[in-house]
């Protein structure tokens, strides 16, 4: 999750650098993992925006988790016959273990929208709240 100078994917991926280098990860292994950038624009920067339309941030908001929904669905649920299955319950902790988090600098604000959308996600998915809180720990 990129920082509030993050102005797209490809530099969100970018912060993916120090953090390998912190955990001594070689580029093999960078290229083998599966990467999902998630940013937005500081509100901060778009302060007069934001209070000029409501509307405009619940938008705003709302495309950000859709996104982050979009990027993560696969961790949470698979698609057979056209639809989508949730995980046994050990196979979403599974999933979940496997999932590292690096949020840099704005984009550290943004983990509690990253819970939320995980929790809803798994709600409507038919996860019971055992399951979700030990996938989310």
């Amino acid at each position: 999750m990129g920082g509030d100078q993050s102005k797209d994917a490809r530099a969100a991926n970018g912060n993916i650098n120090p953090f390998a280098a912190v955990l001594g990860l070689t580029p093999e292994q960078i290229g083998e993992m599966q990467l999902c950038s998630c940013y937005r624009p500081s509100d901060l920067g778009m302060t007069h925006l934001l209070r000029q339309s409501g509307q405009y941030a619940q938008q705003f908001n709302n495309d950000y988790k859709r996104e982050i929904l979009q990027k993560f669905m696969p961790f949470m649920a698979q698609v057979k016959d056209g639809k989508l299955e949730k995980y046994s319950p050990e196979e979403l902790y599974e999933n979940f273990r496997n999932i590292i988090i690096q949020a840099h600098c704005y984009g550290a604000n943004d983990l509690p929208i990253l819970s939320q959308v995980f929790k809803e996600a798994m709600t409507s998915l038919g996860y019971s709240q055992k399951e979700q809180k030990n996938a989310l720990r």
